[in-house]
C-alpha cells in the first residue's frame, strides 16, 4: 500500500504557493518581501546596533555603508515582485511590460522602470532617516518628506504621458475594425504568428513575444523594420536610468556614516533625491515626441509584402483543401493563403489573392 501511494503522490500535479493560479508568482514575491525586509528593517539595524569596523578603503567603505545596501536591496525586492506580478498575471517573468498587442512595449518598459527607481528610492531614504542612519534623529512621521525634485517629476510625467498616448495612438490606427486578419508575410518577419486589426500589428499569444519588440514597429508598414525613434527613446532611457542610478548610490553612500562606532564621523542631512539638468529635460522631451510623432505618422501597408501563390500538383483538379484547423489562429492562417483556380488558356495555374 505504501508502494502504491508513493506512486501516486509522485505523480501528483506540482503545488504552487498560492494554488488559485496554477502560473502564479509566488515565490518571486516570498523572495522581493524578503530583499524589503533586509533592506528596510534587518541591514539598518544591524548598522544602528553593531557598527561597522573601520575600513583601509574609503571607497569600498563607501560601497558597503548602510544606505547603498539599503539602496541595493529595495531595489532587489522590487524588481523581484515586479516579476512576481508578471508572471501571476501574463505568465511571463517580462510580463509586466507586456502591450496590449502580445508584444513588449517601450513606452511601458519606461514607466515601469522609472517606477521602480524612484519608489525604491523614496522607501530606502525613509528607512535611513527612521533609523537614524544620517547621523540625524528623524521623527517616524517624518521620514517621508524627502523633497522630489521638479525635473525628476518631469521625467516622471513625460514617461506616464508617453505610455497613456502611445496606446492611444495605435487605437485610432485600428479605424474601429474587430477582425483580427492573418498575415503569413508579417508573421515570418515577426518570426511568429501575425494578426492586423486596421493598420496594427497583433502577435497571435503573448507567449511569442520578443525583447526585439522594443525596437521594431507597430503597424503593418513597419513591423518588419527598426524603429529609429524607438532606438533612439530606449538608448536615452538607459542612460539616464544609468546615471541616475549613480547619483542616487553616491548620495546615499554620502548622507550615511560607515563607521557608527566612531561618534566623530556625523552624515550629512538626507532631505532630497538628485536632479536632473534642464538640458536633459529637454532631450528627453524632444525624444519621446518623435517617438509618439513617427508612431502617429501614416506609413504605406506591408501586409503583401512576401505573399507568394504557389502551384497545386498536375494530379489534382481544383485548389488543394488545407486541413482543418484545431485553434482560431491556425483557422485565420489557413483563410488567409491564397487560393489557386484553373487558367483555361494556359492549362496551368495562377494564384488569385483572396477577398
Amino acid at each position: 500500500m505504501n508502494t502504491i501511494a508513493k506512486a501516486k503522490e509522485s505523480q501528483a500535479p506540482p503545488r504552487h504557493l498560492f494554488p488559485d493560479n496554477p502560473e502564479s508568482g509566488g515565490w518571486w514575491y516570498v523572495l522581493g518581501l524578503l530583499a524589503w525586509g533586509v533592506g528596510l528593517i534587518g541591514a539598518p539595524a544591524a548598522f544602528k546596533f553593531w557598527g561597522v569596523p573601520a575600513c583601509a578603503l574609503p571607497s569600498l567603505c563607501a560601497l558597503l555603508a548602510p544606505g547603498p545596501i539599503a539602496l541595493a536591496s529595495v531595489l532587489l525586492g522590487t524588481a523581484l515582485l515586479m516579476i512576481g506580478a508578471g508572471i501571476s498575471v501574463t505568465g511571463l517573468r517580462r510580463g509586466i511590460m507586456l502591450g496590449a498587442r502580445n508584444a513588449f512595449s517601450l513606452s511601458r518598459l519606461q514607466m515601469v522602470m522609472w517606477t521602480w527607481l524612484v519608489l525604491s528610492a523614496i522607501l530606502a531614504a525613509a528607512a535611513v532617516r527612521a533609523w537614524g542612519l544620517n547621523g540625524v534623529p528623524t521623527p517616524l512621521d517624518t521620514t517621508l518628506s524627502i523633497a522630489l525634485p521638479g525635473n525628476l517629476l518631469a521625467v516622471l510625467g513625460i514617461a506616464v504621458t508617453s505610455a497613456t498616448v502611445a496606446p492611444a495612438i495605435l487605437a485610432v490606427k485600428t479605424q474601429g475594425e474587430t477582425d483580427y486578419k492573418a498575415t503569413p508575410s508579417l508573421g515570418r518577419k515577426l518570426n511568429g504568428t501575425a494578426f492586423i486589426r486596421g493598420q496594427v500589428v497583433y502577435r497571435a499569444h503573448r507567449k511569442e513575444a520578443r525583447l526585439d519588440d522594443l525596437i521594431r514597429g507597430d503597424d503593418t508598414g513597419s513591423a518588419g523594420a527598426i524603429d529609429l525613434a524607438k532606438v533612439q527613446n530606449l538608448m536615452l532611457t538607459a542612460i539616464l536610468l544609468a546615471c541616475y542610478l549613480l547619483m542616487l548610490f553616491n548620495l546615499f553612500a554620502s548622507s550615511t556614516d560607515f563607521n557608527l562606532m566612531d561618534p566623530k564621523v556625523m552624515a550629512g542631512p538626507f532631505t532630497s533625491l538628485p536632479n536632473f539638468t534642464n538640458g536633459m529635460i529637454t532631450f528627453l522631451a524632444i525624444s519621446h515626441g518623435g517617438y509618439l510623432a513617427y508612431k502617429a505618422s501614416p506609413k504605406p501597408d506591408g501586409t503583401k509584402d512576401g505573399l507568394v501563390g504557389y502551384a497545386a500538383p498536375a494530379s489534382t483538379n481544383g485548389p488543394p483543401t488545407p486541413p482543418a484547423p484545431s485553434d482560431p489562429a491556425k483557422a485565420n492562417d489557413a483563410a488567409g493563403q491564397p487560393q489557386i483556380t484553373p487558367d483555361k488558356k494556359t492549362g496551368g495555374r495562377t494564384p488569385r489573392a483572396p477577398k
